[in-house]
């Protein structure tokens, strides 16, 4: 995944999570040379930010606002209203993203219906990783260390991937896979992934988490902090009604919740 244009969706207005999504888009994108494009519409009908902050802002005071972020900076970047009401707010994004190396918003914690909507089309029909910051505080650095979920699937592989070409040389990456009471056992699988991502001049290990009955975006979670890992990967799988009820789904607890770690999902 060699980044050459990222693309953030933000708010009108945009709060203090919109800019950290583009400050952090702006560092991923100084590392190679990549543009990037700002979608910049409205699709919040009860706005979570308090009518002062709100204000009576418009796209052009957003655009002027980002762009004067990028002549500050130094950044390639571009803004562009909502090109289409034809479609939803969420297809909008995911159109866009399918001509685009990384998706990044905003994502925080007990998401609104609009952005659920919009991070699941993103998700599902953008055809690019997609990485969602859930706060406006410490999520604009550069991620350096990253967990990746591992349960031997294709979901699975994508996301190692992604880590490893996010990550790039010298980049640390933790293959974990949560332990379980049946016949599953992770641990070949996960040790050649964390060969491939060494192959990659990665700093890689593997380690074997216990579940302990909780479900595997808490144990995920959970490790990210206590391994120090500040960026989350992990597959994303649109599971059927029944298997949803039966077993659950880190991919629908995630959108449905919002992550509580900076959480990069690929489809």
């Amino acid at each position: 995944m060699t980044l050459k244009r990222i693309s953030v969706r933000v708010e009108i207005p945009s709060g203090p999570g919109d800019r950290a999504a583009v400050e952090l888009a702006g560092r991923l994108a100084a590392t190679s040379d990549a543009e990037i494009d700002v979608l910049a519409y409205v699709t919040e009908v009860l706005p979570s930010l308090a009518p002062q902050e709100r204000g009576e802002a418009t796209f052009d005071d957003t655009r002027l606002d980002f762009e004067r972020l990028a002549a500050r900076d130094g950044l390639k970047l571009r803004v562009f209203d909502r090109s289409s009401y034809a479609h939803g707010a969420g297809d909008v994004f995911a159109d866009h993203l399918r001509v685009s190396d990384l998706g990044v918003i905003h994502y925080p914690f007990q998401p609104s219906i609009a952005a659920r909507m919009v991070a699941s089309a993103a998700l599902f029909n953008g055809g690019a990783p997609l990485l969602l910051l859930p706060g406006s505080t410490g999520t604009a650095a550069l991620p350096s260390s990253m967990l990746v979920g591992w349960d031997g699937s294709v979901a699975a592989a994508r996301a190692l991937r992604a880590a490893i070409a996010l990550a790039g040389p010298g980049g640390r990456i933790i293959i974990a896979s949560i332990e379980e009471t049946d016949a599953h056992r992770p641990g070949q699988s996960g040790v050649e992934a964390a060969h491939l991502a060494a192959m990659h001049g990665a700093e890689s290990t593997f380690v074997v988490l216990e579940g302990k009955g909780d479900p595997a975006r808490d144990v995920l979670e959970r490790h990210c902090v206590e391994s120090g890992a500040d960026l989350l990967v992990a597959g994303a799988v649109r599971h059927g009604t029944l298997h949803e009820m039966l077993f659950g789904s880190l991919t629908t607890s995630i959108l449905a919740q919002g992550p509580r770690h900076p959480t990069l999902l690929v489809a």
